[in-house]
Formats: structure tokens, C-alpha cells, sequence
């Protein structure tokens, strides 16, 4: 391979072709960022943006005489030498690039005039992370029609599984007997004191203690090893029949004899003709004698335990009767654990016992057993219980009365003794009398301390001479003064003696003989108000001395009256307490004597189990809607599951996040049939979506040679490229359509050419060019297809990376205003890679719904490392 020479700078182009297209130095894209940060370079191209937030976009940068600027280096490596770019030049924390007027691709002002500015993403694909933001319920309906296999084969393998076990199961059958159990309204002294109670809570609520104790006391006693082990000893339900399935223990096998000491094992009759039966065991832990031959009809014993077969089994004997006996413990322990004994509901008295059995008789005969041993027991207890309770009830009263009799007498000696009628309304009135009197003591206490500080503060001022008002003026003030009438009368006094003598000092002088009578007359006022003060001051002390004289009086007559009363009360509340005693113990001595009478029983038979001819599980109607509805779930897990272990592109987003650049385009679903949709049917939307694609590609000028590239087939590259070149065209481009796909390229058949020769083939042009027919518009579409396999046998790759491959695509750059070129799949070949070199920008075409974010993230990923610029992505089957 020729070696190329540096470009400018120094810097030797990293990929073919780059030199040619990049005339400028290509910074690292640490300095890029940092340029973008501090806010030296706009965002003046597509892409601009993210190149900021991820800072990692690859700035090319023209020189221009007169614009420097200081770069800074790594933040990491701040201060320190730089890692080399290219193979000459090396960035400093001082280095001085040129920066242009705008940022631009190079080549936009100089050098081969047709290059345009477009977006330059960072070749080594640094970007954000792929988010998995999970399934929505739109996409999670696209993702089952995409995967309708997978859900429908896990719906029906859940279904059939289920179905399956249900036929496979054993059936068992369920039987229920129901009881009532009457309240104990004579439940002795506690259930009658708790009886107001219990009708204060609501209905459906329990606590412990209150009406709820004889209802669970049945139900405990019911569910007793007395009386459950009875039953199921005498209805032998520690053997169980094996063999034949879905048969029942009582139509094969009558058990005449196996107690709970029974020895356990596996015992199996089988038929050698004429109605006899050869006995074999397994499993046994003890020796076993067993009978040489069993006949219908005839009892045979194993062991201890004794059976029969039954005689209507003769006309057709089954081949093989297999029986297990497992130790009685254990089936007690099965047992207890699946009789179900309880009520429906909080609060009720019916008490339900249900019980599921392969065999519907011993179902009924287990649940109708406890019921019966269950009334027998009751029964029993109930009468001895009545009349226990008459002799303990009779023994009670007469003790209590005699108590009541002895307490009566003695509070009425008492009240004698102590002159006692009504104690409580007694102290009440002593008690109101003292009170009354400490309260007027408290106050006069209160005013006297008051009044004596005040006139204190009065006394201690001076009483000034010049004819000023007295400070004894002040007492008039005093709150009880406020009231008193003779105080009121000496300030009118005082008012109009003030008014004369200001009158008179009108016309006169203080020297004046009228004017000093007056002013004396007012002195002697002054003294008569606080000499009043002085009296009432004393008359509060002798109000106060009088008060606590009372206050210790009757203080001694209440020291008594505690004792007094306290005791009283004391004598009052046994006489009422054993008063209501004795009236309970009479009503429930009443109540128990009619009970004797009556022997009613305290629990009533509702129901009796029945033999249901419906097994209670499995049912096969409730087995298959729970399969469908277990199915669905497990068909959208298993859905679910598949996405998020290989989630595809769902949205705009998704795309933009697994290719690092933005959507260009989302075209919908095409019309059925028609791959050249922008001529078939142009006013469909995908033809829409198209047309919009050119506008965008068109922003800024012609992008020159353009790779229309997909990670894997059936994204939809060929289609896309096709109907890109047919919008372009009609909107009056100059188009050229090159097939790129050497090995199974079909652009040809697509738009109705042959396919030789190629444009790999002729040395010329113009005669591997197929003019097509765009049918509107002033433009020109022209194909080169691929041509045919070469007769040399040269592989694709080969003749992808000769030299005429670039000649070629140079030429057809400099003829048309576009140039898209079809390219095999990324993820198969090395076939893109090579075209994307040559090429000024690619396009990436993912199909919604298919194609995986992870193989999308990697194309483009690859496309970056080999220097290619991914402009953006073209969405397919997007909705619109």
C-alpha cells in the first residue's frame, strides 16, 4: 500500500482517505470538550450539543491567520505533557491551535470545494451509556407480535402442563357436616357480668373472653385427638388404596380389622383367575404372614389386620389391588392437618367441619363420625355438668345469704351509734360552710395585706406645703374606696374646694386670708380620708380574727366526718354487693334446676355430610382457566424476559442512545407491495418521512457521498436507499444510486434494471450508470449496480479496497449533487467498513422492534473506530 503523505501539521491521517477530507489537525476530544465548556467554540453544527455533554466529539479546526488561542490539556494530566496526537504534534499546557472564524469540516472554504459541513461525532464512539428504560404497554404489544411464537408455544406448554397434572392427579372428594352451638346464657357469675359487655361490640368483632369462649372450646374439642382418633381408627383410614387410580378403598377392599398397631408396608393382591388372589408384600419392617390365596367374598387376614374383597367385584375382579398401611401417627398428623374444623363467619355460632378423601364414603363417614361421637360426648358432659352446677349453685346462695343477713345488721347498729341518716348531704353542708368562710377569709386577708401597703407607701411620702394636693388624695383610689359612699362624697368635697380656691387665686394671692381657709379645709379633708382608711384597716383585722375563730371551730367538727362517712360508705357497698349476688346466685340456681329438667344439649346437628359425586380437586373446567391465565403470564414473562436480556430499539430514544447521534427520520410501515413507495404511493406517510429525510440531508448543501449502512438484513437499507434517491431526485437532485452489496445486492431488481455490467466492471461510468425513471420532478437518478460475480474469482473485499473503488466514488462526487451508496450488513461482512472510508458522512438504518440496541450500539461503535462520520439514524416500521 502506498504510504500517504502527513497532513497539514504534521498529523498523518489516521484511515484512507482521511487526508483528503480532513485538511486540519484533528484535536483529541478531551481539548474539544474543554473548548466547548469554556464557552470558545458555539454550537453552530448538528450534534453540537451532545458533543458538549458527553465531551467527546472530534474538532477540526482550519488555520486562519490572526485567531489563536490557549488550549489546556487533560484535566486529569493538568500541568504535565500531553499524550501525542497524530505522530508529530503534541498538545502543551500552553499550545497555541488556530481556531476558524466558523466551526466547519474542512474542505467547506478550501480544497476540493464540494465538501459541506456536517456533523463529526467522536470516532471512538464515546457517549453515554445504553439506558433499558423497560417495556411500556404499547411497546410491550409490539414485542408480542414480534415474539407471537414464543408466547403462544410457552402459553400452550403452561397449559398443557397443567392440564396434564389435572388428569394425572388423584381426584379427592370433600363432605361437610355443620353444628350449632347454643350461647350458654348460665355460664355461671363471669359470663353473666360480661354479658353487657358483649352486646356492646359490634357485630363481627371478638375479643378474647366475651361470648367467644364456648363457640371455640366446641371447636377445639372437636378437633381433639379423642374424639378424631376414634373415628379414624374405626374407619381404617391408615390404609390406603394404590392400585387401580381414581378407584375407590371402599368398592375394592372392605377392612374388617387394622388397628392403630397395624404393621406398616406395601401389600398387593393379584389376580390368577377364577376369583383368587395372590398376596405379595414389600416394605414391611417386621415379618408379615400372609395368606396363601385370597378369594372374592371371603375374609383373609395379613397380620393383625383382617380384609375382604367384596363379592360384586366377581363378575369382572380387577387384575391388581395395591394397598399401603402407613403407621396411625402419621396419618393422625395428615389427618389433623387437613380436617378443617372452623365458621364461616366472625361471630357465628355454626361450626363447619369439612374433610377431602380419594374415596367420597370415607370423606362422609369421617365427617358424620366426629358429629356423632362428638353429640355423645357433649351429652354426657352436659348432664353431669347440670348437675354438678345445682349443688354448687345451692351451696353458694346459702353462704352468701347468711354473709348478707350478718352485714345488714351491723350497718344498722351503726347508724344508730353514729346518728348517721344521710352522711354524704351532711358533709356536704359542713363542707360548703367552711368553705364559704375560707374564701371571705382569703379575701380580706388579701385586701387588708393591700390596703396596709398602700397606706404605708402614702404615710412615707412628704405632704407638701405650698399648697400642692396631698398624696392622701391618693386612697380615694383603693378598689374597695371605689364603692364605699363616704369616700365618694369626700372627693366631691375635695373637687369643689379645688375649684373655690382656683377661683380665688384668680383675683388673690396665696397670702390670702379666704383663700387660706381653703386651703386648711381641704388639709382637714385630706386627714379625715386617711383617718377612714385607718378605721377600715382595722375593722379588716377584727373581720379577720372573727373568721379564723369560725374557720377552727368548724375545722374540729369536720375531722370527724371522714371516718365517718368512709366507714358508712364501706358498710353500704358490701350490703349492695352481696345483695346482687344473691339475686344472681337465685336466678342462676332457677336457670340450672330447669336445665336439669330440660337435658337440652348444648349443640344442634345442622347438617349431615353427604357422598358428592363431584371430585372438589382437581376440576378440570377451573384447572383450564387457571393454565390460560397461568399461560399468559408465563408467555409474558418469557416475552418480557427476551427483551430485557436482548433489548431492541423501541423509540427515538433508544436509538439515539445505543447509536450516539440523533434520528434522522422515522418512516412508517410502507404500503404492502410496494417497495418504491415514494412513486407508488406518494402521498403515503412513509413517502412522507422520506421526503423529510432529504430536507434535513439537504440542510447546508449536498453532503457528497453518503453510505446507507444497517447492522444486520432486514432493517430495511436497500428500501431506504432506493426511496431516498427517488425523493431527491424528484425534488431535482443530480442522484446517483450505488449498490455497494457485492454479494447480494438487489437494488437492481428493486428498481427494474439489469444488473450488468457493474460499476466495478468498466473502466467508464457512463456505461455502468442505469437511468431511472423517477416520474415527477426535474432531476435525474442514475444506478450503478452491482454487476456480476467477477470471473476471477476476486473476493469482495478485494475489489471494495483497490484504489478505483475511491477514484470512482470521487468521480460520481464531483458529477452529482448526492451520492448514496447501498452497503451489505455491518454485523455480517467487512464490506461497509471499507465503503465508509471513502464516504463524507453514513447513515445508519435500525428497524423498530428488531434490530437490537446492543448490535446497533456496536455498528455504530464500529463506524466511529474506523473514522467514519455517523450522521444519524433512519428509523424504520416506526409509527408515525
Amino acid at each position: 500500500m502506498v504510504r500517504r503523505p502527513p497532513g497539514p501539521g504534521g498529523i498523518h491521517p489516521p484511515w484512507p482517505g482521511a487526508g483528503r477530507r480532513h485538511r486540519a489537525q484533528r484535536l483529541e476530544p478531551v481539548v474539544g470538550a474543554g473548548l466547548v465548556r469554556r464557552g470558545l467554540v458555539g454550537g453552530n453544527l448538528r450534534g453540537a450539543d451532545p458533543l458538549a455533554e458527553r465531551g467527546a466529539a472530534v474538532l477540526l479546526a482550519r488555520r486562519a491567520p490572526g485567531r489563536r488561542l490557549p488550549l489546556l490539556g487533560s484535566p486529569r494530566r493538568r500541568g504535565r505533557w500531553s499524550r501525542p496526537v497524530g505522530r508529530r504534534l503534541h498538545l502543551h499546557r500552553s499550545a497555541e491551535l488556530p481556531l476558524p472564524d466558523v466551526l466547519r469540516v474542512p474542505g467547506a472554504g478550501g480544497g476540493r470545494g464540494h465538501r459541506q459541513p456536517h456533523p463529526v461525532p467522536h470516532p471512538l464512539g464515546t457517549r453515554e451509556a445504553t439506558v433499558n428504560r423497560g417495556l411500556d404497554l404499547k411497546e410491550l404489544g409490539h414485542a408480542l407480535v414480534q415474539r407471537r411464537l414464543r408466547f403462544v408455544l410457552l402459553l400452550l406448554g403452561t397449559v398443557g402442563l397443567v392440564m396434564a397434572a389435572t388428569f394425572l392427579l388423584t381426584p379427592v372428594y370433600e363432605s361437610e357436616s355443620s353444628l350449632r352451638v347454643r350461647s350458654d346464657a348460665g355460664g355461671g357469675l363471669s359470663q353473666a357480668m360480661l354479658s353487657g359487655i358483649e352486646d356492646m361490640i359490634p357485630t363481627g368483632i371478638q375479643l378474647p373472653g366475651l361470648g367467644d369462649t364456648d363457640v371455640s372450646t366446641e371447636i377445639g374439642i372437636l378437633g381433639s385427638r379423642r374424639i378424631v382418633a376414634g373415628v379414624a381408627d374405626s374407619l381404617s383410614l391408615h390404609v390406603e388404596l394404590q392400585r387401580p387410580r381414581r378407584a375407590f378403598r371402599t368398592d375394592l377392599l372392605e377392612v374388617i380389622h387394622a388397628g392403630p398397631e397395624a404393621p406398616r408396608g406395601v401389600f398387593t393382591l393379584r389376580h390368577r383367575g377364577d376369583g383368587v388372589y395372590d398376596v405379595s408384600s414389600r416394605g414391611t419392617r417386621t415379618e408379615v404372614a400372609l395368606p396363601e390365596a385370597v378369594r372374592i367374598g371371603e375374609v383373609f387376614e395379613v397380620g393383625p389386620m383382617a380384609f375382604r374383597i367384596p363379592a360384586t367385584l366377581a363378575p369382572e375382579p380387577p387384575r391388581l389391588i395395591r394397598f399401603q398401611v402407613v403407621p396411625f401417627t402419621r396419618m393422625m398428623r395428615g389427618l389433623r392437618r387437613d380436617l378443617r374444623i372452623g365458621r364461616d363467619d366472625a361471630g357465628s355460632r355454626l361450626v363447619t367441619i369439612r374433610y377431602r378423601h380419594p374415596d367420597p364414603r370415607l370423606a362422609r363417614a369421617l365427617v358424620n363420625g366426629i358429629l356423632d361421637d362428638f353429640m355423645v360426648y357433649s351429652e354426657s358432659v352436659n348432664r353431669s355438668d347440670s348437675r354438678r352446677e345445682v349443688e354448687i349453685v345451692t351451696e353458694q346462695l346459702s353462704g352468701y345469704t347468711d354473709e348478707l343477713r350478718r352485714v345488714e345488721a351491723e350497718l344498722q347498729s351503726y347508724q344508730e351509734r353514729e346518728r348517721l341518716v344521710l352522711p354524704e348531704e351532711q358533709a356536704a353542708s359542713q363542707i360548703q360552710r367552711i368553705a364559704e368562710l375560707q374564701v371571705l377569709n382569703d379575701a380580706l386577708s388579701v385586701e387588708r395585706a393591700a390596703l396596709a401597703d398602700f397606706l404605708g407607701q402614702i404615710d412615707a411620702r412628704p405632704i407638701p406645703l405650698d399648697g400642692a394636693a396631698s398624696p392622701y388624695r391618693q386612697l380615694a383610689t383603693f378598689p374597695s374606696f371605689l364603692r364605699n359612699a363616704a369616700v365618694q362624697e369626700f372627693l366631691e368635697a375635695l373637687i369643689e374646694l379645688e375649684n373655690a380656691r382656683a377661683e380665688l387665686l384668680v383675683r388673690r394671692t396665696e397670702e390670702n386670708r379666704d383663700v387660706r381657709m381653703v386651703q386648711d379645709r381641704i388639709r382637714e379633708i385630706e386627714g379625715q380620708l386617711r383617718d377612714l382608711t385607718v378605721d377600715y384597716l382595722e375593722g379588716l383585722e377584727t373581720q379577720l380574727t372573727s373568721s379564723a375563730a369560725a374557720l377552727a371551730r368548724f375545722g374540729d367538727e369536720l375531722e370527724r366526718i371522714p371516718q365517718l362517712e368512709i366507714e358508712y360508705t364501706r358498710r353500704m357497698r358490701d350490703r349492695r354487693l352481696l345483695s346482687e349476688v344473691v339475686v344472681m346466685l337465685e336466678a342462676r340456681l332457677v336457670q340450672a334446676r330447669v336445665q336439669e329438667a330440660l337435658d337440652d344439649a348444648r349443640v344442634r346437628p345442622v347438617d349431615r355430610g353427604i357422598i358428592e359425586d363431584r371430585a372438589a380437586f382437581p376440576r378440570p373446567p377451573i384447572s383450564l382457566v387457571l393454565s390460560l391465565f397461568l399461560g399468559t403470564l408465563v408467555g409474558l414473562f418469557g416475552v418480557v424476559a427476551t427483551e430485557t436480556a436482548n433489548p431492541v430499539v423501541r423509540s427515538r430514544r433508544g436509538a439515539e442512545s445505543a447509536a450516539g447521534c440523533p434520528v434522522l427520520a422515522a418512516v412508517p410501515t410502507a404500503p404492502r407491495g410496494a417497495p418504491l413507495f415514494v412513486r407508488s404511493h406518494p402521498a403515503a406517510a412513509a413517502a412522507d418521512a422520506i421526503q423529510a429525510l432529504v430536507l434535513e440531508l439537504r440542510r447546508g448543501g449536498t453532503p457528497g457521498v453518503v453510505l446507507i449502512a444497517g447492522p444486520g438484513r432486514g432493517e430495511g437499507r436497500s428500501t431506504v436507499a432506493a426511496n431516498l434517491a427517488l425523493a431527491w431526485a424528484r425534488q431535482g437532485g443530480r442522484v446517483a444510486l450505488v449498490d455497494g452489496d457485492l454479494r447480494r445486492g438487489r437494488l437492481h431488481r428493486t428498481l427494474g434494471v439489469a444488473a450488468e455490467p457493474g460499476w466495478l466492471d468498466t473502466g467508464t461510468l457512463e456505461s455502468a450508470g442505469r437511468s431511472i425513471d423517477t416520474g415527477a420532478g426535474g432531476g435525474s437518478l442514475h444506478l450503478f449496480p452491482r454487476g456480476a460475480d467477477p470471473s476471477d474469482g476476486r473476493h469482495p473485499l478485494d475489489r471494495l479496497s483497490a484504489p478505483a473503488t475511491e477514484t470512482i466514488l470521487d468521480q460520481l462526487r464531483r458529477e452529482y449533487d448526492v451520492v448514496l451508496v447501498d452497503s451489505p450488513p455491518l454485523g455480517e461482512v467487512a464490506d461497509a467498513r471499507l465503503l465508509a472510508s471513502p464516504a463524507d458522512s453514513v447513515i445508519l438504518v435500525a428497524r423498530r422492534h428488531r434490530t437490537p440496541q446492543a448490535t446497533l450500539e456496536e455498528a455504530a461503535g464500529t463506524l466511529r473506530r474506523g473514522g467514519a462520520t455517523v450522521r444519524g439514524v433512519v428509523l424504520t416500521r416506526s409509527s408515525r
